[in-house]
């Protein structure tokens, strides 16, 4: 995870330049696009009966894939939430998000893992790995769809485009 670790801090070191070139939305599609990747590359190393330097070697280049994922998507949801949410809520939004990615999330995706573990196992541990990871990627595509298709930026502007702040009133214009 070191290799993931270490992409990570290079990502968010830029992180703020991807927001202003992709906007809020692009920012979290390139994360969602860098987790059906990298799931799609653990399928295709998964279906391999000999562990070679190639396939080493992609597995641990595409454990970079992490420092794009989890910036991309998490740290600029983070981002997201801190300049949409009002001042006098700032920190129970983060912390409700917070709470959602790291308690509600693992509790609902248990049963979703004792399915993959029926349908690519034997009901107690994954045999197939290709198919689980396979599967993983289309959820992560579905995922990113719904982002790429519903989710719309309520903050000043879509970054990258008109990020000045929009009047709202006439007393503004003023």
């Amino acid at each position: 995870m070191t290799i993931g670790q270490v992409a990570e801090i290079f990502v968010m070191a830029v992180l703020g330049m991807i927001i202003l070139k992709l906007g809020i939305r692009g920012t979290l599609v390139l994360g969602g696009c860098s987790y059906i990747l990298r799931f799609a590359i653990w399928s295709v190393i998964a279906m391999s009966d000999t562990v070679g330097d190639t396939v080493v070697i992609i597995a641990v280049v595409s454990q970079s894939l992490h420092g794009i994922s989890f910036a991309c998507f998490y740290v600029c949801a983070f981002i997201y939430i801190d300049k949409v949410a009002p001042e006098d809520i700032r920190h129970s939004a983060q912390a409700t998000f917070g709470i959602s990615l790291v308690g509600i999330g693992p509790m609902l995706s248990g049963p979703v893992l004792a399915l993959l573990s029926k349908a690519f196992g034997d009901g107690e541990s994954i045999t197939n790995f290709s198919g689980m990871w396979a599967t993983l990627s289309v959820i992560a595509l579905v995922a990113t769809a719904i982002v790429l298709i519903l989710f719309r930026d309520e903050s000043n502007g879509d970054a990258g485009q008109d990020t000045e702040a929009k009047p709202n009133s006439e007393a503004e214009t003023a």
